[in-house]
């Protein structure tokens, strides 16, 4: 008997989906299971290339196929993003590895402005989205099945090939050099690859397909969401993500599927938040009832939030909260179970006053942010990591998989301050050791919920 995937009643009334009463809920198993990505096998991508996996995401991309999302990292200096990679498996985002390969690879003599200047061409921030091949959709066979998107940020790095460092990233490097690309793609016929539809590119709003302005807000330059986006609607044709621009501020994009195309377009945008008097950045959305909950990391320490029932039309100043006191990055999610969860560190609440270890999850009420009921998700230390105190361990850039069931992967990554070359203007830091790195990369722990309010995807029979 064949059978097609679904998608469920619950996926479908997404605008109630964390309705008041998805308060925080303690009922939640937290099962952190260690190394999820060991290595990525692909030229000058492995171990003994000096590379790691990094930031990792994931779409469910049919009944048994899951596409992972992966940016590899260096320890050529601070940041030291280089590719963006993919591994497609079956049975679950852990399960069998069948295939591998590259989205974008990172270069050494990118020129991206022209002058001669010759970069590293980075990659990060890695995020995807899209309707799952054979999905329904209110009983019809959805009519953008089958294409996926995946996102990240680019820049271009000076880089001193003797010496093999890479130099900081600057404001002037952002602003010149940097933005957002994506690619657009199926999974063939026979589930064994994906099929790249729209080539890598630089992501601009329609209407602007050429020149220094790529969309229609007064920014300078943008930056890709850590959290990736979101269906707008209960069709899923139209998706929701929240990027930071320069300046400090946020906004909502507007992402569409052209049924004409049949590829996704960047359409519209909502109005700019933040800026000099309430810095923020990295933002995140998700749907509470009839609003939108928008958090972003402020700059002034903390997570801020805010709400619209609009976010094309009105986006309040966020405003920061009082727990936790984060200073690293931070992840909002709607999870399985329909409760609204923050991941970051807590520099407060550390047993060893880092910011980024353990990496922590609060429940949070969206009717007023309460942020409560603080998990581990993963501690260094616990887990009896090799890390020196000096080096700093980082447990951060937390991201929410598709659920299996009462099972929710969380993947995130983790590494040492310390590099090749200990870190710029810290005497402190010192180089990094052989042990350390052979422990620095992609994690994961599962979420086991008791009640599942949002099962995604459900299989019916044909």
């Amino acid at each position: 008997m064949h059978r097609t995937l679904t998608l469920s009643p619950l996926f479908l009334a997404s605008a109630v989906a964390l309705a008041a009463d998805a308060v925080p809920s303690g009922n939640v198993r937290i099962e952190p299971l260690g190394e999820f990505i060991h290595e990525i096998n692909l030229p000058g991508e492995r171990r003994s290339d000096d590379v790691v996996p990094g930031q990792t995401a994931c779409l469910r991309v049919s009944q048994d196929r899951w596409l992972v999302l992966c940016n590899t990292r260096g320890f050529r200096g601070v940041d030291d993003e280089r590719s963006v990679v993919y591994q497609l498996r079956s049975g679950g985002p852990d399960g069998t590895l069948l295939k591998e390969g590259f989205l974008s690879r990172a270069i050494e003599d990118w020129d991206p402005l022209g002058r001669g200047e010759k970069r590293i061409r980075q990659h990060g921030h890695v995020v995807g989205y899209g309707v799952p091949k054979g999905a329904f959709i209110d009983g019809r066979e959805a009519l953008n099945a089958n294409l996926f998107v995946v996102h990240w940020r680019v820049v271009g790095i000076p880089y001193d090939a003797a010496r093999k460092q890479i130099a900081r990233t600057t404001k002037e490097d952002r602003e010149e050099s940097a933005g957002v690309e994506w690619v657009q793609f199926r999974l063939n016929d026979q589930e064994s690859d994906i099929e790249i539809l729209q080539a890598p590119t630089r992501l601009r709003q329609v209407g602007f397909a050429s020149g220094a302005k790529f969309c229609d807000l007064d920014i300078a330059s943008m930056n890709q969401s850590f959290v990736p986006p979101i269906p707008a609607n209960a069709a899923c044709t139209e998706w929701f993500c929240c990027n930071h621009f320069d300046g400090d501020r946020i906004a909502i994009l507007k992402l569409s599927f052209d049924p004409e195309s049949r590829r996704y377009r960047w359409t519209a945008n909502g109005p700019l938040a933040g800026g000099k008097d309430a810095p923020i950045f990295e933002g995140n959305i998700v749907r509470a009832g009839d609003e939108w909950i928008i958090s972003a990391r402020s700059r002034i320490r903390g997570t801020a939030w805010t709400r619209t029932t609009d976010p094309m039309t009105s986006l309040p100043t966020p405003k920061v909260g009082k727990e936790p006191p984060s200073n690293s990055p931070i992840e909002t999610y709607r999870c399985a179970d329909g409760v609204l969860r923050l991941f970051t560190g807590d520099p407060e609440a550390s047993p060893y006053k880092r910011g980024r270890d353990p990496l922590y999850v609060w429940d949070v009420n969206p009717r007023d942010f309460a942020c409560t009921q603080r998990r581990v998700i993963f501690d260094t230390v616990e887990a009896k990591m090799p890390f020196r105190k000096e080096a700093q361990a980082k447990v951060d850039f937390a991201t929410l998989f598709p659920a299996q069931g009462s099972t929710q992967i969380v993947s995130y990554r983790v590494n040492v301050r310390s590099n090749n070359f200990g870190y710029p203007g810290r005497t402190d830091i010192p180089q990094i050791t052989a042990e350390e790195k052979a422990k620095c990369g992609a994690y994961f722990t599962k979420m086991h919920y008791p009640d599942v309010r949002l099962e995604p995807w459900t299989f019916q029979a044909k």
